[in-house]
């Protein structure tokens, strides 16, 4: 009975030495696999990163055009209000394809020949957007009146005359009328943002962020 208990102790013992002899091996198998996901995690989180990358530079670059139309509008307001308030037309001009805007008294010589600011009268008066946002273009509607005193409305560019950089006023009258213009905003993301003056009223209003082939459609309407 002794030698049969000795020999269950001795094979007891043998298994546990088995089962320690496989226990590292085990361990390796089970680092290795996760050193393998791991690197397949960052691998996923890289893609996913590269394909958000973009949109997300979109997403920041939509959101400084639409704050570029809210200056533009806040700009057009004040211009309105101190027509209003001095009894003196007031104007908003813009450089074409640039970022600077400027509000002034606006004087009949203007209507004629336009010409760039003087330097000392630019440094009171104009104002910069975001150097990422230009404006992009303007269109303002005239009226003509004709012989039988007939009116007819045709839309005129607001770009400069000749080499002129800065465009045709934009005029803000003191009975609280304007202009009847439109100007947009570009930026380098090849978003467009579409402000509206009705000059009735005297009230702007901003479209959505249209991207190029939105702004080709509606630039074809």
């Amino acid at each position: 009975m002794k030698r049969i208990k000795g020999g269950r102790r001795k094979g007891k013992g043998g298994a546990r030495s088995q089962a320690c002899s496989g226990a590292p091996s085990s361990l390796a198998f089970r680092d290795a696999l996760t050193l393998i996901e791991l690197l397949l995690v960052l691998a996923l989180l890289s893609i996913i990163a590269g394909l958000a990358t973009p949109s997300i530079g979109r997403s920041f670059a939509s959101v400084k055009l639409r704050r570029a139309g809210d200056e533009v509008l806040a700009a057009w307001t004040e211009a309105r209000t101190e027509a209003i308030r001095s009894g003196e037309v007031q104007q908003f001009l813009f450089q074409v394809e640039g970022s600077t805007y400027r509000v002034a008294k606006w004087s009949t010589t203007e209507e004629t020949e336009p010409e760039e600011p003087a330097a000392e009268q630019a440094a009171e008066s104009e104002t910069g957007l975001n150097k990422e946002i230009v404006f992009h273009a303007g269109s303002i509607i005239e009226e003509q009146i004709t012989g039988d005193t007939s009116r007819q409305r045709q839309v005129v560019s607001l770009k400069g005359r000749g080499k002129e950089t800065w465009s045709q006023p934009l005029l803000f009258f003191p009975n609280g009328s304007t202009s009847d213009a439109t100007v947009a905003l570009k930026n380098a993301s090849n978003q467009y943002l579409r402000i509206r003056l009705r000059g009735l009223t005297g009230v702007g209003r901003k479209s959505n962020v249209m991207s190029q082939s939105e702004w080709d459609e509606a630039q074809e309407r």
